[in-house]
């Protein structure tokens, strides 16, 4: 999936950090229910706009006011490159760049009533097996 957050717009100049294609068991199992897993198609482009709005409403649900929101935990690496000026040269010597990469290792509700089985708010908005029946 492809996270995003604000960030200082020193950080990034219009204020918006992506991270693509993280992946997580733990975070998946947030948006879809128990029963759905064997049921998700991943070339059903029907299943695909189903797992989306359920993402999307559990990103609000967390994210609204009342509720926790999101802990994340990662890490960031400024990389090394060569100069350009030097690249023939045979102990080119390496700088670090210029841009960031930034990793998560860790993204969940920061609030575990927000996402408890008893929640029938949170439980709702989870891709359900009936919802992809209907698809």
């Amino acid at each position: 999936m492809t996270v995003s957050f604000n960030v200082d717009t020193r950080f990034e100049l219009d204020g918006l950090q992506s991270i693509i294609a993280f992946r997580s068991y733990r975070t998946s199992r947030l948006f879809v229910a128990p029963n759905a897993w064997n049921m998700l198609d991943p070339n059903n482009e029907k299943h695909e706009d189903a797992l989306r709005k359920a993402v999307n409403s559990i990103n609000e649900y967390i994210s609204s006011r009342g509720h926790g929101g999101w802990t994340y935990i990662g890490w960031l690496r400024t990389g090394a490159t060569t100069d350009q000026s030097d690249v023939a040269v045979k102990d080119s010597e390496n700088i670090a760049s210029l841009t960031q990469s930034p990793h998560i290792s860790y993204l969940f509700p920061t609030d575990p009533n927000d996402i408890a089985n008893d929640s029938a708010a949170f439980q709702r908005l989870r891709l359900s097996s009936a919802t992809l029946l209907n698809h």
